[in-house]
């Protein structure tokens, strides 16, 4: 009965490839699709080569060059996204970190690639949208003013240190000037503040100069147009240096910089939809296979009569 032995195993090879198919192409590599949760490791570096942001920690870019956006990596070496375009932000919401913002890019660029591989990205953004054009400028004195002491009661220590207070306890408001108590009474504690001798002063903005006063210090900020900045999460760029005002510009992602990325895909989580059987697929294999189904019965009867008329 060759007919009957062909429909059979035309219909085993058909049942083959649709278990194949249900276990997302079997061995191949998992590619990232849309939706899909993926676990990525990133380096981005600035066109000169300073390292910006790394999923990487500290220790293993310590030869690096670091840029003023850099910041030392705590936690694991791969970071979570969701694969394809971002969710668009709330008006009063449209600020990520700068990190978040390289991955929100990465995100975008993912679709397509395989667990496992590896790709190489130019990442440029646009200005963020303002409702006016001081929107996202932010103003900060050049000079700054620091107290050489300050009088607070025993409670307020400890509520502040967790400590009772003891003679050259250390008290700090601001690293540059750290304080230590000088006395103790039973009404109050004193506490001198001075910049460590010898120790150059930097800040976010740029090197400070320090000048002393009889009750305080002066903190000045040498601060030069361009230069990048780094406070807190967000990235930016002086934009002007006028009188004693400095001012930063917040406006863009990157801070206005090209970002080369070396990007790897770590793992793959399909999204669930993208796991699910496909329905038109489905009823498609269930017609094939009851068509394959009448054409065996077909050869079966055809075979059981041509044994009859043998016989």
């Amino acid at each position: 009965m060759p007919g009957y032995h062909k429909t059979m195993n035309l219909l085993s090879l058909s049942v083959c490839a649709a278990a194949c198919l249900s276990l997302s192409a079997c061995s191949a590599p998992q590619v990232v699709r849309p939706g899909d949760k993926a676990q990525i490791s990133f380096d981005c570096r600035l066109p000169a080569g300073e390292l910006a942001a790394t999923t990487f920690p500290d220790a293993s870019v310590a030869q690096s060059p670091k840029s003023p956006l850099y910041l030392p990596r705590t936690g694991p070496e791969s970071v979570e996204v969701t694969a394809g375009a971002a969710p668009p932000r709330s008006p009063n919401n449209d600020r990520l970190s700068f990190e978040e913002e390289i991955m929100e890019f990465l995100a975008q660029r993912i679709p397509g690639m395989h667990e496992g591989e590896r790709a190489r990205f130019e990442l440029e953004a646009a200005r963020y949208p303002v409702s006016s054009p001081t929107d996202k400028l932010v103003k900060i004195a050049k000079v700054r003013k620091r107290q050489k002491e300050m009088r607070i009661s025993g409670e307020e220590f400890i509520a502040r240190t967790g400590k009772s207070p003891e003679l050259g306890a250390p008290f700090v408001l601001d690293r540059m000037f750290p304080g230590k108590v000088s006395e103790v009474t039973d009404k109050e504690v004193l506490i001198h503040f001075a910049p460590v001798a010898g120790e150059s002063l930097t800040t976010p903005f740029g090197a400070a100069a320090v000048r002393e006063f009889p009750d305080h210090y002066e903190l000045e900020i040498k601060a030069e147009k361009g230069n990048l900045i780094r406070t807190g999460g967000m990235a930016g760029r002086i934009a002007a240096v006028d009188g004693d005002l400095i001012t930063i510009d917040y406006g863009h992602p990157f801070a206005g910089e090209r970002l080369a990325c070396e990007v790897k895909v770590v793992r793959v989580e399909p999204a669930p939809a993208a796991s699910a059987p496909d329905p038109a697929m489905a009823r498609q294999l269930v017609d094939a296979l009851r068509g394959m189904s009448a054409v065996s019965d077909g050869v079966g009867a055809d075979a059981g009569k041509a044994e009859g008329e043998a016989r």
